[in-house]
């Protein structure tokens, strides 16, 4: 019998993002920093006639359209292999959110089967299969503090984030990212994030001008009402500062610890989901 495992698929949450220009084929060159965190779909992989995929959550697609069948798929390619395995998904980021939770799930699924198939613990290989699933599956992959380039294949680690929480929260209201590339493609001299200094606060440690650093150019063309009503509430509560993740519509605060984050999460008001979260280094695989 084949074993089962499980992954916890940490989302992620961009510190700064920056649209540096497009490609000639219609893909946009991002610059974005990004911290995986410690909260995130559970994954199990077990033993089945077949490759498929099932979640929890019944608006999230099941079988080939999902990113994580995808990412068997790619592996498979790969690296040769018939994947007959069942992945379960118990879905617990909201999806068109601005978490890369597919992503996370992707990336998850290519970390389990490299351990159920004995594939040899360099991650080199999968960073490099993890863009042809998708845009964030390879910062996924990596885990911690990361800065991504390109549409999101180059990845640079960066000093891990210490002394802080993130408080996480979607509003009511869903977004969809070919829809913000399109605005925002229409907005006329944006201003991008200051990286550098996004950067420079990361590697000096110095949380307090993170919060107030970061930034996100899709605030400025596609944030809702209702996400920067979150971000106001946040930074009341305490947040050293608050925004937008992805192309939205979710936003995170930033806190010194995970009992201000909680404290303020009971206050909070307008959300349908909301969770405190802390830095992560990356993703772990587990056998039962």
């Amino acid at each position: 019998m084949m074993e089962k495992l499980t992954v916890k698929a940490g989302c992620k949450i961009n510190l700064s993002l920056e649209i540096c220009g497009c490609r000639e084929d219609g893909y946009h060159i991002l610059r974005s920093v990004i911290q995986t965190l410690d909260t995130g779909d559970i994954l199990t992989i077990s033993g089945s006639d077949v490759l498929e995929v099932i979640c929890s959550e019944s608006s999230v697609p099941s079988g080939k359209d999902n990113t994580a069948y995808k990412a068997a798929a790619v592996f498979e390619r790969a690296f040769g292999i018939k994947s007959r395995v069942r992945i379960y998904i118990d879905k617990i980021i909201p999806d068109k959110a601005g978490f890369g939770g597919g992503s996370a799930d992707a990336a998850a699924v290519l970390l389990a089967l490299r351990t159920l198939y004995g594939i040899p613990e360099t991650k080199n290989e999968l960073l490099d299969i993890a863009p042809l699933i998708g845009a964030d599956v390879a910062a996924c992959l990596a885990g911690g503090t990361l800065l991504a380039e390109g549409t999101g294949e180059k990845i640079t680690k960066l000093r891990p984030l210490e002394n802080c929480s993130f408080l996480l929260a979607m509003p009511g209201e869903k977004n969809d990212t070919g829809k913000a590339y399109r605005v925002y493609d229409m907005t006329e001299n944006p201003v991008q994030p200051d990286t550098g200094a996004v950067l420079d606060a990361v590697e000096k440690g110095d949380i307090r001008k993170l919060a107030v650093c970061r930034a996100n150019v899709f605030e400025q063309c596609c944030m809702p009402d209702s996400s920067q009503g979150l971000v106001l509430q946040m930074k009341k509560l305490g947040a050293f500062g608050a925004g937008m993740t992805g192309s939205g519509t979710a936003v995170f605060g930033i806190f010194p610890d995970g009992l201000a984050a909680a404290k303020a999460r009971q206050e909070l008001r307008g959300h349908v989901w909301s969770a405190v979260a802390g830095p992560s280094e990356g993703m772990t695989v587990e056998r039962s």
